[in-house]
């Protein structure tokens, strides 16, 4: 979208309606935009704007598959990589990895990661931070790229991805299928959610009510980097333990 002219208006744009992509809490743009009394969806949700049709994915359900996963794996000890934004879906996904991995014997540890004047030096950082937790069983990052940063790390550190530790990416994508070893991510369908909302969005123009809030279902995607384990690994003996497949199901053998 072009910048609002200082007036704050489109200046020479003319359009009919806005589709948002991604508005930070609070988003300057999205308010202002709200004050020309356009029609607006937004893809991606700003709290402080409640009252604005919006299309998100199920970011808790996103988290709640991820984990679920990892601790059908075996893994007690998580670790989470965070970007410090402020964005909705990273809000959400901490809340959940922090009420959920609560079980006997689990704990979790979070690192964030500031988007500042050297946000490649600052991830790597972060990343090699984590990995130094002691006996860490698995570590997810919640931002792109983040899981990639992680994988080096624990590389960095002689640990074998999913050997030592098992490492995944809660936000599907390129940067998620090119590592190697390919992540494990959620696939939130950016493509789906754009489709909910460009309809919302014509329903809208067309002098209707679309629901307020619409969201999309995530699909779990495993790749390599959580599924192939070394025999006599401790996440492994876990498992044997308490009759759990590799997938988190109750063994039926």
């Amino acid at each position: 979208m072009p910048r609002l002219a200082p007036d704050g208006t489109l200046g020479p744009h003319v359009v009919d309606g806005v589709l948002v992509l991604d508005p930070a809490t609070g988003d300057e743009q999205l308010a202002k935009l709200t004050e020309l009394g356009l029609p607006i969806v937004t893809v991606g949700h700003d709290p402080r704007q409640p009252k604005i049709p919006h299309v998100v994915a199920d970011y808790a359900e996103a988290m709640r598959q991820m984990l679920e996963h990892l601790r059908g794996l075996g893994a007690r000890r998580l670790g989470v990589l965070a970007p410090r934004i402020d964005r909705e879906y990273g809000a959400l996904h901490l809340q959940v990895a922090e009420q959920t991995w609560v079980g006997e014997g689990e704990e979790f540890f979070c690192e964030y990661v500031d988007f500042g004047d050297e946000p490649f030096a600052h991830l790597r950082q972060k990343a090699e931070r984590l990995m130094e937790v002691p006996e860490l069983d698995a570590a997810i990052g919640l931002f792109s790229t983040f899981g990639s940063a992680l994988i080096r790390a624990a590389q960095g550190r002689n640990l074998s991805v999913p050997g030592d530790v098992l490492v995944a990416q809660q936000i599907d994508g390129v940067s998620a299928v090119v590592t190697s070893p390919a992540l494990t991510a959620v696939d939130l369908r950016p493509a789906r959610q754009a489709e909910v909302g460009i309809a919302a969005l014509l329903e809208l123009l067309a002098g209707g009510t679309p629901p307020l809030r619409q969201m999309v279902a995530p699909k779990l995607q495993v790749r390599t980097s959580t599924v192939a384990r070394r025999r006599g690994d401790r996440m492994l003996a876990r498992r044997e333990e308490t009759g759990q497949s590799p997938f988190g199901r109750r063994s039926t053998d």
